[in-house]
């Protein structure tokens, strides 16, 4: 049988794992929303940048020429912008797939500790039946329930009696 207070030493242990894996959470989800909001800068940037040097090709009448090479460096500015969308997600994707497999390992511990705790009440049960049972315990019983009631009344006449 377990007592309150490994039962609430228990609680308490799970509780605060629980808390670390929130804590760990929240710092995944603050990280990601930083990433996101750092890479659309990045984008607004990268279509700014954009945006100049095809008016910059324009406005130079060298639009011939270099239609091309804008053109490579603004599909290269646009796919470094989806790598880092990507990476982002991916690390999103990895962090929610660690708080999953955490809970499930949490689910699953919590549950083998219950079976436990099942099992420990189950065999305490047994035991003091058992012990109900046997002779020798009964006489030890009735041997202690004697000297309580002796103890008592050797308290109420104090010690100078003897």
């Amino acid at each position: 049988m377990i007592s309150g207070r490994q039962t609430a030493s228990s609680i308490e242990r799970a509780i605060l794992g629980v808390r670390a894996e929130e804590e760990k959470l929240a710092v995944m989800a603050r990280t990601s929303a930083e990433d996101a909001v750092r890479l659309r800068t990045e984008q607004a940037e990268d279509f700014k940048t954009l945006a100049a040097i095809r008016l910059e090709a324009l406005l130079s009448k060298e639009v011939a020429g270099e239609i091309d090479s804008v053109e490579r460096q603004a599909l290269d500015l646009v796919e470094r912008g989806r790598q880092r969308l990507s990476s982002a997600a991916d690390r999103r994707a990895s962090a929610l797939e660690a708080t999953l497999a955490a809970e499930a390992d949490h689910a699953e511990k919590a549950a083998a500790v219950d079976a436990l705790g099942d099992r420990i009440e189950g065999l305490a049960a047994s035991v003091e039946a058992s012990i109900q049972q046997d002779s020798a315990w009964k006489t030890q019983q009735e041997r202690v329930v004697r000297a309580e009631i002796v103890a008592k009344g050797r308290s109420g006449e104090g010690w100078s009696n003897r």
